[in-house]
């Protein structure tokens, strides 16, 4: 005989399943399961729109859910698509006790069924809960690096939703003065600027002359990268520097399947031919 789901074991089965709630007790789930609800949405159909006050938690269920932004170009940039029951969005503006305005919208791409909690009731269950709260909060400061550079970096809005899904990028932070990579050595990562400059200098025949200086949103590295060569130029931070990089070899495999990526990098080879480290 087949088993009939009700909406209570579709709640109680999907929390289980869900890391963000793997703190609590069996118990604990199943209160909070009984103070949830199902809802489906129809395919392009927004969940919540960024600008928003947010007061409510998703957990998706099934489908194929999309969170998403604008560009200052008023381009659509997906940051990230969720197709995996269990996994949570909107936690971001749930977190704390004021008012928060949700930082991006979400939509179902196909049909989609999630889990709502309240924003009251999230709280009432996560208070205790410090761990997981410290999580968010870290979780929530990469996304707002994230979104800054969303707004000020052409390459990074072609990367962001790779990046999301590989979780491959890294922050670093150098010192003033402190050399990024140096001239001739290998290219082994490419760099977009989160805070702070950069300076592009090269040498020639005993020479040092200074190419460029970069500012947050720009990038640099992929040149060498791209061509697999090695560094034309020394980057040095020009006062702190913060960079997010990902690694070459994940950045050309993004290049591969991304023909956006691979017209932006033959843009910016155009521009600054010759200059590019």
């Amino acid at each position: 005989m087949a088993t009939v789901k009700t909406g209570a074991f579709i709640i109680a089965q999907t929390l289980n399943n869900c890391q963000l709630f793997g703190g609590l007790t069996d118990g604990q789930r199943e209160a909070l399961a009984s103070r949830c609800s199902l809802r489906t949405y129809a395919p392009g159909q927004l969940l919540c729109a960024e600008g928003q006050p947010g007061d409510e938690l998703f957990v998706l269920v099934r489908g194929i859910l999309e969170v998403y932004t604008t560009a200052p170009d008023d381009s659509e940039v997906v940051l990230v698509r969720r197709d995996k029951p269990g996994e949570y969005l909107g936690e971001q503006a749930v977190r704390r006790k004021e008012e928060t305005k949700r930082t991006a919208s979400v939509r179902a791409d196909v049909e989609s069924e999630v889990i709502v909690i309240p924003k009251d009731v999230f709280q009432e269950f996560m208070s205790a809960e410090g761990a997981i709260l410290a999580r968010l909060q870290t979780e929530g400061m990469r996304q707002a690096e994230q979104l800054t550079l969303v707004q000020k970096s052409a390459m990074y809005r072609i990367l962001v939703a790779f990046d999301n899904q590989g979780g491959w990028s890294r922050t670093e932070t150098f010192a003033d003065g402190e050399i990024v990579f140096g001239q001739g050595e290998p290219a082994d990562r490419v760099y977009v600027i989160l805070s702070g400059e950069a300076l592009v200098t090269r040498e020639t025949d005993g020479n040092v002359q200074t190419l460029a200086v970069l500012k947050e949103g720009q990038c640099f590295g992929e040149a060498g990268v791209m061509d697999r060569a090695p560094r034309r130029a020394t980057i040095t931070a020009r006062g702190p520097l913060t960079t997010l990089s990902v690694s070459g070899s994940e950045f050309m495999q993004t290049a591969a399947v991304s023909p956006e990526l691979h017209d932006y990098i033959a843009s910016l080879r155009r521009v600054y031919s010759g200059i590019k480290a």
